[in-house]
Order: structure tokens, then C-alpha cells, then sequence
């Protein structure tokens, strides 16, 4: 899981408060030696790969980092959830019954990571 926490070191770097065009100059260029991006992909998406292969979708939705924009979309009241919990606990729930939806679930998730099983 140690490669999940990268994404928080290139959140820190790019969130400070810059007071002059030459600070923002330096910060920038200290942000590309500092934070290495290619670094930073491979280590989230192997984690997320070995998730999808060990089937440990709770992992997957514990790390994901989009789930903060779910209360604001048309998505929550169709399926009528109004927070990050409920709808933890039902893609939960969906991928426990194992029927077909689960099944479009994981196959996305592996589509998605780049995982061919």
C-alpha cells in the first residue's frame, strides 16, 4: 500500500501559498525534481493491479479518489444514496452477490488497469 500515499506528496508540493511570480518559478521547478510522475503511476497502478488480481475491491474503493464528487451527481439520488458510505456499501454489496453486475464491475476494473485474465 505504500504506493498509494504518493498522490499526498504531489498534493503537498502543489498546495502552498505562492506570493510572487519568481516563488511560483522556484516552487514549480522544485516540484519537477522532487516529485517524479512515471514514479508515481507505476506504484499506484500496481497497486490497484494487485487489488483487481487479489479480488480485493475494498482496497480498491478505499483508495480511489473520486468518490468525493459522488454526493453532487445525478448518481446518488437515481440509486438513492447520499454519501461516500452508502455508496461504498453497495458496490460492496454488489460485488459480495456475485451476480452479473459484479461480474461488469470487475471486468471494467481489470479493463481499466490494464489487467488481462
Amino acid at each position: 500500500m505504500p504506493g498509494i500515499r504518493w498522490p499526498k506528496k504531489l498534493e503537498r508540493a502543489v498546495n502552498r501559498k505562492i506570493t510572487s511570480v519568481e516563488e511560483l518559478t522556484e516552487h514549480v521547478n522544485g516540484i519537477q525534481e522532487t516529485v517524479h510522475v512515471d514514479e508515481i503511476y507505476t506504484k499506484i497502478k500496481d497497486s490497484f493491479t494487485s487489488y483487481v488480481e487479489q479480488s480485493d475491491y475494498p482496497s480498491v474503493l478505499r483508495v480511489y479518489n473520486q468518490k468525493g464528487v459522488l454526493p453532487q451527481s445525478r448518481l446518488c439520488n437515481l440509486l438513492g444514496i447520499n454519501n461516500k458510505e452508502s455508496y461504498l456499501n453497495l458496490v460492496l454489496s454488489i460485488l459480495r452477490e456475485n451476480g452479473q453486475d459484479a461480474i461488469t464491475i470487475r471486468e471494467a476494473l481489470r479493463k481499466v488497469i490494464g489487467i488481462k485474465i
